[in-house]
């Protein structure tokens, strides 16, 4: 029987984390999604780690060696008035499917919740990816019918950034 073990990521597991975002990434592109990747060790270090550190990630271990990842961030629902803990990623090697890794890092995402006195984990799966959805719902996760994600990319960001507003026009 297979061990598996889930911690909070240490300096000396970024490469391997590294590893698996690159793996994930490609997943994503082979179903037709543009991820344009970028994500490098230095990265990982100047905002994974500090006082201004933008994320957190646990890691699941198999044996000792490295199978998954859960990134997560903070977060503030306004609608109810709660802090929530948003997951941006979930991923599992391959080799590592079916043993119950998926589940181990969504149990320690919940404890994380309870130690950081959020009330709900967030995140959205692609549409396509029937098999993240089946797991999900098979730990209680729901839909959450209220709306759909958005996005803004870096060069419309750019200009929204230097936009004028209606406001500013009148002045």
């Amino acid at each position: 029987m297979s061990r598996v073990a889930v911690r909070a990521m240490r300096r000396r597991d970024v490469p391997a984390v590294v590893a698996m975002m690159k793996e994930l990434i490609q997943f994503i592109r082979l179903h037709g999604e543009n991820a344009p990747g970028g994500v490098t060790q230095a990265k990982i270090l100047k905002n994974g780690f500090g006082r201004d550190r933008w994320f957190g990630v646990l890691v699941a271990t198999v044996d000792g060696k490295p199978a998954g990842y859960a990134l997560h961030h903070r977060g503030y629902e306004v609608d109810n008035s709660s802090r929530v803990l948003y997951l941006s990623d979930l991923y599992v090697r391959p080799m590592a499917r079916r043993l119950g890794v998926g589940r181990a890092l969504m149990a320690a995402m919940a404890k994380e919740c309870h130690r950081v006195d959020a009330k709900e984990i967030l995140w959205r799966t692609h549409a396509g990816n029937k098999e993240a959805r089946t797991f999900y719902a098979g730990l209680g996760a729901a839909d959450w019918k209220l709306g759909t994600t958005m996005w803004v990319a870096a060069d419309v960001l750019a200009r929204l950034a230097t936009s004028r507003t209606r406001a500013s026009e009148k002045r």
